[in-house]
């Protein structure tokens, strides 16, 4: 192991540092720690001289009483809410659970309807054989949070959902595929399975 400059000053400063604790707890000039602490402070002074205040009223008045706080009561939460329902007369079995999620959160979906019952059937497909789609290859998609964080990487470059490549924007990616619009027409490039 070589000494270097940067170990030669961290020796030294650590060694400073040790000297000085020392000479601090050697001859340390009175209390330290915090009730020396708090002692000095204005709010500890403040505290004294309100309780002085306080004991000068009440020596002159021998009739007043001192103010007294009680510490509060150290009982369970728990015992505190049986002795609540104890004299409120409530029968526990028949109180529901309240942090019991509710039924409709765990049924399974239902599945949508057949596409002639609904008034707005589904975009027709988009086409695969368009120029672009045989011209560029999707190798990968980002599914992310926000549009910025998803995109597709088309001929090695990734692209950004809103972003251009060649006039066509990416408008959309799903786990397979990647959408772009080109003059107003919609067309998918799906993912490259070649490799």
């Amino acid at each position: 192991m070589t000494i270097t400059n940067e170990r030669k000053v961290l020796v030294g400063v650590l060694s400073v540092a040790g000297l000085i604790l020392g000479a601090d707890r050697l001859m340390g000039a009175g209390t330290s720690g915090p009730d020396a602490a708090a002692a000095s402070s204005p709010a500890a002074n403040a505290t004294l001289a309100l309780s002085d205040l306080v004991a000068s009223i009440t020596a002159d008045d021998a009739t007043a009483t001192p103010l007294a706080v009680e510490p509060a009561p150290s009982v369970l939460v728990a015992a505190r809410l049986d002795a609540l329902a104890s004299d409120m007369d409530l029968d526990l079995a028949t109180v529901t659970d309240r942090f019991q999620p509710a039924a409709g959160w765990f049924e399974d979906a239902s599945p949508p309807p057949a596409s002639g019952t609904n008034e707005a059937d589904p975009a027709p497909a988009p086409p695969a054989d368009h120029e672009f789609v045989t011209s560029h290859r999707v190798s990968a998609v980002m599914l992310g949070r926000t549009g910025t964080t998803s995109g597709a990487i088309v001929d090695g470059r990734f692209i950004p959902v809103g972003g251009t490549i060649d006039g066509a924007t990416l408008i959309g990616v799903e786990r397979d595929r990647a959408r772009f619009r080109i003059d107003g027409e919609v067309v998918e490039g799906r993912l490259d399975q070649s490799r």
